[in-house]
């Protein structure tokens, strides 16, 4: 109702329920304000489709409501009224049986392919691997002593440091 207070109403043509209807910013800090919609009390429609999507009154339509001191009950759809939320809960809801207590199931029955079942463990590469992953794979393999330079070993074993098992 705050946001409708801001908008401008200008009756279009009186005869047919149409008006246009300017937005204003109103003092909210957020909003662009100065678009022009036009609603039509008579189908009930405002060009900003608010009333058609959610079957409740838009700002534009309160604000016309509200020029024209109308109320805006005409346009809430039925389903939003006391009267209907009561007829959706007068039938009584019975309880679910147990599982056992089912009757048996007739339908169709959908079996899944064995094949597109997910594997067991970590999934498998689908890429194929070029001749840069070869040679890439051979340089990071290849293990080098950072004390003596040569290849075969590390610094750990390295027999020029007095290390156990060396290889170089």
């Amino acid at each position: 109702m705050a946001k409708s207070g801001a908008h401008e109403v200008q009756a279009f043509d009186h005869e047919m329920g149409l008006f246009e209807v300017t937005t204003g910013r109103g003092g909210r800090a957020s909003g662009k304000g100065g678009n022009v919609h036009t609603v039509n009390l008579v189908a009930k429609t405002c060009t900003c489709e608010k009333l058609k999507i959610y079957k409740l009154p838009c700002s534009h339509v309160l604000a016309v409501c509200r020029s024209r001191s109308l109320s805006y009950a005409a346009f809430v759809d039925p389903f939003f009224t006391t009267v209907e939320y009561r007829q959706t809960y007068l039938k009584s809801f019975h309880p679910l049986p147990d599982v056992p207590y089912w009757p048996p199931y007739t339908g169709v029955r959908i079996v899944v392919d064995a094949s597109k079942r997910r594997g067991v463990g970590r999934p498998k590469s689908s890429r194929y691997p070029n001749e840069m992953d070869s040679s890439a794979r051979r340089s990071v393999n290849v293990k080098s002593c950072s004390i003596c330079r040569r290849q075969g070993h590390n610094k750990k074993t390295c027999a020029a440091r007095g290390g156990v098992g060396s290889s170089g």
